[in-house]
């Protein structure tokens, strides 16, 4: 009985002990709802930066990870982080992306970051799937994924995380838009190519802006840009954007991509 007794004692001291170190572990836990902390970093870095005129957004951060694996597959991990400069934002501070049989959105995630400091993740409601205009037109697969927060207020911040996944002739031929309308804290651009390729890039309203090389990596940053005026009658934003071209091709190949005519002709074999 006395030694019974005493395991008992024993026993229940070191579950109190346990119940102590389990209480202290989760209190130094990051709570579940914790934003990313490439978002927190993008919002230190921009904390003390002033945005003239009537934007409704302005992007702090985006990197976009993208690895064309072979002629017929590409893979890009997107992080955007976006502050709203009115209520809701704009087209940024929400995802629109179009999908399809052979163009995926993997593990969309999203956080938001109130202006009293309160965290939520994007709940499930908000992505909705919608036939895209060539799929009423065509009758195709096509569809568009869009997903944002509903109560997004001025001076609250928005980070999304998501993959793109195709598998597609078009998958060794990349675009990605620097800046469409709103002011640019920093975006950058890295795309990874097999082993013995060939890359040809083209860019318009990109003056200046160069790539650099990291192994089989090409990088090209754009920081530090106002916002793209909206002028009645003039030439439509997209028509204006900041954007890249890239084609990679197997220098091994029988073709050549070393000029645009040269891509044409190669575009033209795969879909003939």
């Amino acid at each position: 009985m006395g030694c019974s007794g005493g395991r008992g004692l024993v026993g229940g001291s070191f579950g109190r002990r346990v119940a102590s170190a389990l209480a202290i572990l989760f209190a130094l836990a990051p709570p579940l709802l914790a934003a990313p902390d490439w978002m927190t970093r993008a919002i230190r870095s921009a904390e003390h930066r002033q945005e003239r005129g009537d934007a409704e957004e302005v992007v702090l951060y985006h990197r976009a990870d993208a690895e064309i694996r072979g002629q017929t597959e590409a893979r890009t991990r997107h992080r955007i982080v976006v502050r709203a400069l009115r209520d809701g934002g704009g087209i940024e501070s929400g995802v629109l992306l179009p999908i399809s049989s052979e163009l995926r959105v993997k593990n969309l995630k999203g956080w938001m970051i109130s202006p009293g400091g309160a965290e939520s993740k994007l709940p499930k409601d908000q992505r909705i799937e919608i036939d895209s205009f060539e799929s009423v037109t065509y009758h195709d697969e096509s569809r568009i994924l869009g997903a944002s927060f509903e109560n997004l207020e001025a001076g609250g911040v928005v980070a999304y995380e998501y993959e793109v996944a195709i598998r597609d002739i078009s998958a060794a031929t990349q675009e990605f838009i620097f800046q469409l309308s709103a002011p640019l804290v920093g975006r950058e651009y890295r795309l990874r190519i097999p082993k013995g390729w060939s890359l040809l890039h083209a860019s318009t309203h990109l003056d200046g802006v160069e790539p650099t090389r990291d192994g089989r990596d090409w990088i090209w940053r754009v920081e530090d840009l106002g916002p793209q005026p909206d002028e009645p009658l003039g030439a439509p934003i997209t028509h204006l954007a900041r954007r890249l071209m890239v084609v990679a091709a197997d220098r091994d190949s029988d073709r050549s991509i070393e000029t645009w005519g040269a891509v044409g002709r190669w575009y033209t074999s795969l879909v003939a």
